[in-house]
C-alpha cells in the first residue's frame, strides 16, 4: 500500500468514500482525496487494501496514568470525596471519555493518600 499524491497540488491523497455517488446510487465507491486543494481521484486498483485503525477505550480501561498523577499541580483537586480504600477525603481529578464516540465523559479520581482509583460512573 503505497502513499498517494494529488496531481495537482502534490500534497497527500486520502481513501475516502464517495459520498455523492452514494447518494444518488446507493453504491459504494472509494477515491482520493487531497484534503488541501479538494481534488479527487478515482480508486483504479480495487485490490489494494486501505486500512482504518481505530482504537476505542472506555473508562475501565484508561491508559496507565504516571505514578505522580497525584503531585500533579495542574490537575483539580477536591476534598469532598471520601475514598473507598482508605476513607482519605482528598482526590486529584480528570475527565476520560466513555466508550467509541467520546461523547460522553466521566471523571476518573485517584486517591492522594492511597492512589486507589475509581470513576464517577461507579457510584
Amino acid at each position: 500500500m503505497g502513499v498517494k499524491f494529488c496531481g495537482e497540488c502534490s500534497n497527500m491523497l486520502y481513501p475516502m468514500e464517495d459520498k455523492a455517488l452514494r447518494r444518488s446510487t446507493k453504491q459504494r465507491s472509494l477515491i482520493y482525496s487531497c484534503r488541501s486543494c479538494g481534488n479527487k481521484e478515482a480508486v483504479t486498483d480495487l485490490s489494494e487494501p486501505v486500512y482504518r485503525h481505530v482504537i476505542a477505550h472506555q473508562a475501565s480501561e484508561v491508559t496507565q496514568e504516571t505514578y505522580d498523577v497525584t503531585a500533579d499541580p495542574t490537575l483539580p483537586r477536591t476534598y469532598e470525596t471520601a475514598c473507598r480504600n482508605c476513607g482519605h477525603k482528598e482526590a486529584v481529578y480528570f475527565q476520560v471519555p466513555v466508550g467509541k464516540n467520546d461523547d460522553m465523559l466521566v471523571l476518573h479520581f485517584v486517591c492522594v493518600n492511597c492512589r486507589e482509583n475509581w470513576f464517577s460512573s461507579d457510584d
